[in-house]
């Protein structure tokens, strides 16, 4: 995170270009373990992600730990739907009214 950070930092000052999105990743779904390692695992989390959104003040999405990596354009496309939820979007559209 801190060398995400001053590599922002540094695209900002040296070249001008803003952090437009935060991206952070790796996370522990609520779903795994039930223990004292998870919980501080998990409270950890909370602790990095408050630090992130003090540092970056942009918006951020959430990327679950993963048991393996996305292979290939179908796979990503699923993880892509699943991080962003633009899936759900499909599922909420509605009709406009004729008037």
């Amino acid at each position: 995170m801190m060398e995400a950070n001053r590599a922002a930092k540094d695209l900002k000052d040296q070249v001008g270009i803003e952090t437009a999105f935060v991206v952070a990743n790796y996370l522990l779904p609520e779903e795994y373990g039930d223990n004292a390692f998870f919980a501080n695992w998990r409270a950890q989390q909370q602790q990095y992600l408050g630090e992130i959104k003090e540092r970056f003040e942009t918006p951020m999405m959430l990327a679950p730990l993963r048991q393996d990596e996305p292979i290939g354009l179908n796979e990503l496309s699923v993880f892509g739907d699943e991080v962003t939820r633009l899936d759900a979007l499909d599922e909420q559209v509605t009709e406009v009214p004729q008037q």
